[in-house]
């Protein structure tokens, strides 16, 4: 089944609170995987932050149900309904989503921070968008996050393409230096690219001993110049004229499913790399990038507070 987005979750949470005095969250969250028949997959799936979606969702529930006083908190992860949310189930509502929760004053001044700022203001303005597409904040900034990730990548990828073919090359050689390989003594890795480099475009010490090296091709070729397994078997010749075992195969296009093929019925172990790939692995190792602006979120540290009980 597909997970239940948090407006989902919120009235079959609130009528669960009401069959007990206090509830825990982590009940909640079992009681509700059961009533959505949630399979093993379903509760397996992660937000880009590390949090489970489905913990997420009822998580935020719970939160805009205390911010509506639908509920309040007797102590950290448990709620209790209140007289308001009693009220509200009598009236047999279909279902408890941002449309509803407006209603309340103390939900619209959690919106608008109006406790803090002092304004007064319509709750549908300025409203966290998640409210009313379902997402969660949590599944919010991994949307935002993900979208500029993919930007950024898409533009790397771009810019290598225009790129020399050998600033390419010695990208590619940058790049798995950040990715570890190398080690860290002088010349561990280099870029040799030259006319009679024998179809190796770098190579690069797979340890910091230099017991083995990995022998690197790179071509920076437009998207629809795919790889094909002609390239591919020259490069293993070139590995075998080296007496090597291993190599890298790495180009701004795509391969072939005939070259992806031929790499896995050879003896040499040859990783291909395509375009995409790279572009994602730049992003990861911080090749090419920079940080322009960070965001720390934040959560109630409990231990701080432990210490008052």
């Amino acid at each position: 089944m597909t997970l239940p987005d948090y407006q989902s979750v919120t009235l079959p949470l609130l009528k669960l609170s009401a069959t007990t005095p206090e509830l825990r969250l982590v009940d909640a969250f079992e009681s509700m995987s059961k009533h959505f028949y949630l399979t093993p997959a379903d509760l397996a799936e992660m937000t880009a932050s590390g949090k489970t979606k489905m913990h997420s969702r009822v998580h935020w529930a719970a939160t805009y149900l205390a911010q509506a006083r639908l509920v309040n908190r007797p102590k950290p992860g448990w709620i209790a309904i209140t007289p308001r949310g009693v009220d509200l189930l009598a009236t047999n509502p279909a279902r408890i989503d941002y449309a509803l929760l407006k209603q309340y004053p103390e939900f619209v001044e959690f919106l608008q921070g109006s406790k803090s700022t002092g304004k007064k203001s319509d709750a549908s303005a300025g409203a966290p968008e998640g409210l009313t597409t379902a997402l969660t904040p949590d599944e919010l900034i991994d949307q935002g996050y993900r979208a500029l990730r993919a930007e950024v990548e898409t533009n790397l990828l771009d810019r290598l393409r225009d790129a020399s073919p050998t600033f390419f090359e010695q990208t590619v050689v940058d790049l798995l230096v950040a990715m570890g390989y190398g080690g860290s003594h002088e010349n561990a890795a280099r870029r040799i690219g030259k006319t009679g480099d024998e179809g190796i475009d770098g190579v690069i010490d797979e340890d910091r001993l230099g017991l083995d090296a990995i022998y690197i091709q790179a071509k920076r070729w437009k998207a629809d110049h795919t790889v094909g397994s002609p390239d591919v078997q020259g490069f293993i010749g070139s590995l075998v004229g080296k007496k090597a075992s291993k190599g890298v195969f790495i180009t701004t296009s795509t391969f072939s499913q005939a070259a992806t093929k031929y790499l896995d019925s050879v003896a040499h172990r040859v990783v291909p790399i395509d375009g995409h790939e790279v572009a994602r692995l730049m992003f990861a190792h911080g090749v090419g990038v920079r940080t322009i602006q960070s965001y720390d979120v934040k959560a109630v540290d409990q231990s701080y507070f432990d210490a008052d009980l």
